[in-house]
């Protein structure tokens, strides 16, 4: 797997985009199918049915505790106004049989994922479950929405909900009175601290943010404390004995301004310390690899002309000290901070100061524990970083220039252009296992840039997609605008309708000859040859993503309704795997540990195939409609 150290911001955009991904390391060839009537365990090799229960409700999801013993069941696009009707199911695994069923009087929020697809916004919501759940798999904490309605019998008050996981049976169910925005497990697994937003109500008082520590095995909680300001980032490491409190800093209209501050709980008393007031507006947080430093950075006020522009800093708190022993400058606009936990630092992308006359260069920060060990200077407008899989070179993206600099010394071993086209977004970055080459890919463009990483230069930038059919659209979208403008009344905005800009994906091959680019707008794989630099074919294959099947004989475009296969060795198409009913909906992907088996399902059907070849071993037909799909861990011992 490479390896890929992007602004945070830029990883969920990542994930929310490519949906459901696969497993390397979870798989003994069983997989867990989710219908609305049961959870089946098949052979993933054959197909065959080896177990199943069957379980109550609208089951939608299922969440796997960390050791693997243990799956939750949850209701969870059910009618959020059908009070008491939702609930979770806790489910043995290893007799594959129903421990308890805890009605809930609300669905757990999907709000987080909406917009998206149903797999993928699963995934997100899956992640979400994952926070809820104890180190030791012992305890599920989870929060449960409000529901007002105008009969009195449908609402429900939010409350905070503890499953024993070892038992499947509630603990207890602790009203909130408001609903809360974060439960942060704790103390290894012992507490968890739960925290109520500030409301600012229209003609009202203003309610301030509160926060409660939880015993979870009693599932008590402590009486509420006040927090300055609208903190929405708790950090605690699971050794932790306080929680970390970080709040923004408020401009509220017709009020005074409310500085960022710093609040430490106490883990074992429930008690709160005064906040630490913060200069300037720290808008993100991150703890060190060891939990022993909290970075705060504020990002200043950038701005390209020097009188104007208000470098960021950045704020070294000591958790063991609980005080800032350190506040340096980090140039203007820094973003993100970028955790590289295998290296035991973090990484400050920045501009430096402006100066007038001069575009400023780019600067990388290199953090350990309390210090900033390493200044290097890269290109204007640093985005992210990546590093190669031996981890000897990393390679800083800027707005133009790729910086390649050495590990572990950080010395800048050369740099090149990167060939962004007018001024599009990057959308991927990616190199050859051998480091020889790189690729950029950029959103609103269909290009694709070639870069040559050891003679440190810009080889290529090669067009992806059939130009014909791009022009075909973008006409059409011509003639809709000028068509739409003909008819808008004058007191309306003409609606303007423009073609669907492309989202590239990309895999490389296993033996780096060959890169396959996909082009959304013109539903095409674009084969370029790495070495040349050269595009070779273009093959007809719509998708929203590409991904590389175990073996590398086999790349698969995964679109909402089809998976579509190319055969790398001949660079051809291979064939279809088509999924009828998909409603729309999308679908999973799920390979076995060892790649010598996957499932591809939908809502209505499933194909169980050979990944290196693409060939399906069995189909699988549901009466009910599969839910969710879940690789089932090895087994330990």
């Amino acid at each position: 797997m490479r390896h890929r150290l992007l602004t945070f911001a830029a990883l969920v955009l990542f994930l929310l985009i490519i949906g459901p991904a696969v497993n390397a390391e979870a798989a003994s060839g069983r997989v867990l199918v989710l219908d609305s009537k049961a959870l089946v365990v098949r052979d993933i090799a054959t197909g065959a049915s080896l177990a199943s229960v069957p379980i109550e409700g609208t089951p939608d999801l299922v969440v796997l505790t960390p050791d693997g013993r243990r799956a939750i069941v949850l209701d969870v696009y059910g009618d959020a106004k059908q009070v008491g009707t939702g609930g979770l199911t806790v489910v043995d695994l290893a007799e594959m049989r129903v421990l308890g069923r805890v009605p809930l009087k609300a669905n757990p929020p999907a709000n987080v994922a909406f917009g998206l697809p149903r797999v993928a916004g699963l995934n997100v919501i899956t992640a979400a479950v994952h926070r809820w759940i104890t180190p030791d798999s012992h305890w599920l904490v989870m929060p449960t929405p409000r529901v007002d309605n105008k009969k009195p019998e449908l609402r429900a008050a939010p409350e905070l909900v503890v499953v024993n996981l070892e038992t499947g049976q509630r603990v207890g169910a602790l009203a909130l009175e408001r609903s809360a925005a974060l439960v942060h497990i704790c103390s290894g697994g012992k507490k968890a601290v739960v925290v109520w937003a500030r409301e600012t109500p229209k003609n009202l008082p203003v309610v301030p943010a509160e926060a409660a520590l939880v015993d979870i095995a009693t599932a008590t909680m402590s009486p509420r404390v006040t927090l300055a300001g609208d903190p929405r980032t708790v950090l605690a490491t699971p050794e932790s004995t306080t929680a970390i409190f970080l709040a923004g800093r408020l401009t509220p209209k017709k009020a005074p301004v409310v500085p960022a501050s710093l609040q430490l709980l106490d883990l074992a008393t429930g008690q709160a310390a005064a906040p630490m007031a913060l200069e300037g507006a720290p808008a993100s947080a991150q703890l060190s690899s060891d939990g022993a430093w909290l970075y705060l950075v504020d990002p200043g006020q950038p701005s390209s002309k020097r009188e104007k522009n208000v470098d960021g800093r950045l704020h070294m708190f000591s958790t063991a000290s609980g005080t800032i022993v350190a506040t340096v400058p980090v140039g203007s606009g820094p973003g993100g901070l970028i955790t590289d936990t295998e290296g035991g630092q973090a990484f400050l992308l920045s501009q430096r100061t402006p100066t007038a006359g001069t575009t400023p260069a780019g600067e990388l920060r290199v953090l350990r524990g309390g210090e900033v060990v390493k200044t290097v200077l890269v290109g204007s407008a640093p985005e992210f970083v990546h590093t190669t899989d031996s981890r000897d070179r990393l390679y800083v993206i800027s707005r133009d220039v790729v910086h390649v600099v050495g590990l572990p010394s950080f010395e800048v071993l050369g740099q090149m252009a990167l060939g962004r086209p007018g001024g599009a977004a990057l959308t991927g970055f990616d190199t050859t296992s051998d480091g020889q080459r790189a690729f950029a890919l950029f959103a609103l463009s269909s290009r694709l840039s070639v870069l040559d990483c050891a003679a440190f230069k810009h080889l290529a930038s090669l067009p992806t997609g059939r130009g014909g059919i791009k022009f075909l659209k973008e006409l059409g979208a011509m003639a809709a605008s000028v068509g739409v403008g003909l008819v808008t009344p004058m007191y309306m905005a003409p609606v303007i309708y423009q073609p669907k800009a492309p989202n590239t994906d990309m895999a490389i091959g296993p033996d780096n000859k060959f890169v396959y680019v996909l082009n959304t707008q013109t539903n095409d794989i674009t084969v370029v040859d790495a070495r040349a630099a050269t595009s070779l074919s273009r093959l007809p294959a719509a998708g929203g993503r590409v991904q590389m099947l175990p073996g590398g004989k086999r790349l698969a475009v995964v679109a909402q309704d089809a998976i579509h296969l190319i055969d790398t060795e001949q660079n051809v198409d291979a064939g279809d795997l088509k999924f009828e009913r998909s409603l729309g909906l999308g679908l999973w992907v799920v390979l076995s540990a060892d790649g010598h088996d996957g499932l591809v399902a939908g809502p209505m059907n499933g194909m169980f195939i050979d990944p290196t070849t693409g060939q399906v071993r069995a189909k699988l037909e549901f009466t009910g409609e599969i839910r969710h799909v879940v690789m089932l861990p090895v087994p330990k011992g």
